[in-house]
């Protein structure tokens, strides 16, 4: 599919579990776009996260590109990410909706054994913990109301530009605008 050069650099962004990444790649995908996922980037080998100084640098070179669909919400990387994108997608879901999906998300990862990035796992021990900086499930319930006020202050930074803010409540909802708005069938 060949896009119009106006929506060439799409940045996908919500509370963890919401979908973020499984919506930049299908879109990466129907549209031979590259795809990063700032997860990615920023959780290295053993958990080991990156310094802001490296994030910030390494999504730099990856925004700086003429297309690319970025997933994610670091607060580092916000200042770069505002500056280029030309479809933002904010999946800003009901609590309730966010906390199944990454329940469901996360055994599954554990019981699969999945690997994430660069060799992460994810491990009962985490998902079961409260402290939110090691489970991805207490993170997504305390850090909720965050991302959905972000998700409202950024459609206001974006609604006096020329970029498609798309603030979506459902899967079935950005199904209907992907497929109204940009022809995308996923």
């Amino acid at each position: 599919m060949t896009l119009d050069p106006a929506v060439q650099r799409w940045w996908f962004i919500g509370c963890s579990g919401s979908g973020k990444t499984t919506w930049a790649r299908r879109v990466a995908e129907a549209t031979g776009l590259p795809h990063v996922e700032l997860d990615g980037v920023y959780h290295q080998a053993n958990w080991t996260s990156l310094d802001d100084p490296t994030m910030w640098e390494r999504t730099r070179d990856i925004t700086s590109r003429d297309a690319w669909v970025v997933d994610g919400n670091y607060s580092v990387t916000r200042a770069l990410l505002v500056e280029r994108p030309t479809v933002v997608v904010s999946l800003d879901f009901p609590r309730r909706r966010v906390m199944w999906q990454i329940v469901r998300r996360s055994v599954l990862r554990v019981v699969r054994r999945e690997e994430l990035w660069n060799g992460n796992r994810e491990s009962w021990r985490s998902l079961l913990s409260w402290n939110p900086e090691r489970s991805v499930i207490r993170w997504s319930y305390t850090k909720w109301q965050t991302y959905h006020e972000r998700s409202v202050w950024l459609r206001r930074v974006f609604a006096s530009t020329p970029v498609h803010y798309i603030d979506v409540h459902s899967h079935r909802e950005l199904h209907e605008v992907l497929a109204r708005e940009f022809g995308l069938s996923l």
